[in-house]
């Protein structure tokens, strides 16, 4: 059914999915960085005609964990004071391990489906929950790992 879905009606479902559109998360990070979309498709391991169909919305969902997972690195860095040139050279060469949440069965979804929302939506809860000197102390007591760096996200200012 989704191949006679209109433009606005997919990117509407992703901004439902990702908090706004791909284009214009695509566009923040391409600013950010001063790189080209061929340049942003090449750092996240995307064509860059599948880059195109994911920001123009002819495409909804960004299928590969690996390349979300990518372009939360690039966002989350985006407040680094780090050169933007190493960052994009880091999260080139990275291979991360896709988040996974707990679903109503106990089974565990990729975050191919849980995607960026998921994670947005648990920083902003443990950044409503908890002040930031214990979500610190709770990230330094998780030890090295993905929990550790979304406790240290939430108690970051700004940090998505």
């Amino acid at each position: 059914m989704s191949e006679h879905r209109s433009t606005e009606e997919k990117i509407a479902e992703q901004e439902k999915i990702y908090g706004q559109s791909l284009a214009d998360r695509f566009g923040a990070v391409m600013s950010h960085y001063g790189i080209s979309s061929r340049r942003l498709a090449a750092v996240l391991g995307l064509s860059a005609p599948m880059l195109s169909q994911l920001g123009s919305g002819q495409r909804i969902k960004i299928g590969n964990p690996v390349v979300q997972e990518r372009l939360l690195m690039l966002e989350r860095d985006m407040d680094s004071i780090m050169d933007p040139a190493l960052i994009l050279e880091r999260v080139a060469a990275s291979q991360p391990v896709a988040m996974t949440t707990a679903g109503d069965a106990g089974a565990a979804r990729s975050s191919s489906t849980a995607g960026a929302v998921d994670r947005s939506a648990v920083v902003a809860h443990l950044r409503n929950a908890g002040d930031r000197s214990a979500l610190n102390a709770a990230a330094d007591a998780a030890g090295p790992g993905a929990l550790a760096d979304l406790l240290r996200d939430a108690a970051r200012p700004g940090s998505r």
